[in-house]
């Protein structure tokens, strides 16, 4: 059923593009593709909604935007995710909202470093975890983040910057 109205709806959409509507069909049409699992047609409709050519409510944006970030980490695109949630980040959001948006974006950098580590790229993912303290210091994903950057270090043989982390790692997490 949810199938069928999608369809008619994307049909409605090719034959009026212009009804004054247009955005809210689209909005319902991202709802259904969601509750379906139809996680990329949900981000290419969202990409489709913020397309639009005219003035649209900035909850919609908004939405749309969280909706791709959502998506792309649930597909296991961390990097897109990560860039995209840095976007959905430039909006006004409630501090919960701000933070929930913070920590999906630590965790797609987090998801990003653990494979390069992987692939081998140590140095790359050090890097990597190294960036998820700067952007949710702090945090339980930053502490482990730090850490295994520095693990990282140890297993490369770079000695010193190993031992940097660790310093770091120690100030900013004593307990």
């Amino acid at each position: 059923l949810r199938q069928r109205k999608i369809a008619s709806s994307q049909k409605f959409l090719r034959e009026f593009p212009n009804h004054p509507k247009t955005a809210q069909i689209i909005d319902a049409v991202i709802e259904d593709q969601l509750s379906l699992g139809q996680l990329q047609n949900a981000i290419n409709t969202s990409r489709q909604l913020l397309a639009l050519d005219r003035k649209m409510p900035k909850a919609l944006e908004k939405k749309a935007w969280v909706t791709i970030a959502n998506a792309q980490f649930d597909l296991k695109s961390y990097e897109q995710a990560e860039k995209t949630y840095q976007q959905v980040l430039n909006y006004d959001w409630s501090a919960d909202k701000r933070r929930r948006f913070r920590r999906q974006r630590a965790t797609a950098l987090y998801k990003r470093a653990e494979n390069l580590e992987r692939r081998g790229r140590r140095p790359q993912a050090a890097t990597l975890f190294v960036s998820v303290e700067d952007t949710l210091p702090g945090s339980e994903i930053a502490a482990k983040a730090l850490y295994d950057a520095a693990t990282l270090h140890l297993k490369s043989e770079r000695w010193r910057s190993a031992i940097a982390l660790l310093d770091e790692f120690q100030k900013a997490y004593p307990q």
